[in-house]
Formats: C-alpha cells, structure tokens, sequence
C-alpha cells in the first residue's frame, strides 16, 4: 500500500458555524515557505485585491514566480476588522 498524503481541510457550512460558536482554532489551509532569492512580482498586501491580483497574473499572463506578503496579524483577524472604517 502506498503512503497516506495529508489533505487539506474541508470545510462545511455546519462545521465552520460549529468552530465559530465554540471559538476553537482553525486548521490551517496553508504552508509556510521559505523566500526566494528573487521573485518576478512582489505583491505588498493579501487581502482580496493582493491575492486577486496574484490570481490575475498567473491565469492571464502565466507569472507563477509571484510572492505575496502580509503580516501574520492581518491574517488573524476577518475582513470586516482589517477594513478601515468610514464616519458619517
């Protein structure tokens, strides 16, 4: 038999309302990597527009070598918390 590879995570509406209301952690969906020396694109930012951004370039243009930077608190809190907010 072969080797079991890990999978990521799967989320469903249940048991993502479930992590919620319990407020336990959330696995992460992602892995850390080391920086390369150089990169083609260096995007500052990952929110929706940064990671769009990435998206855009490698689907319409074929750039892959595309690092996108963010600082590990931004990551933590949801968007609603990271948007600056408007007064009337």
């Amino acid at each position: 038999m072969g080797s079991k590879r890990s999978r990521p995570a799967r989320y469903s509406a249940a048991g993502l309302l479930a992590k919620g209301l319990r407020g336990s952690e959330w696995p992460r969906v992602w892995r850390e990597h080391d920086l390369k020396a150089s990169y083609d694109v260096v995007i500052i930012g990952g929110g929706v527009h940064g990671l769009a951004t990435a998206y855009y370039l490698a689907a319409n243009h074929g750039i892959t070598n595309v690092a996108v930077l963010d600082s590990p608190s931004s990551c933590a809190r949801p968007a609603e918390a990271a948007a600056p907010k408007r007064f009337p």
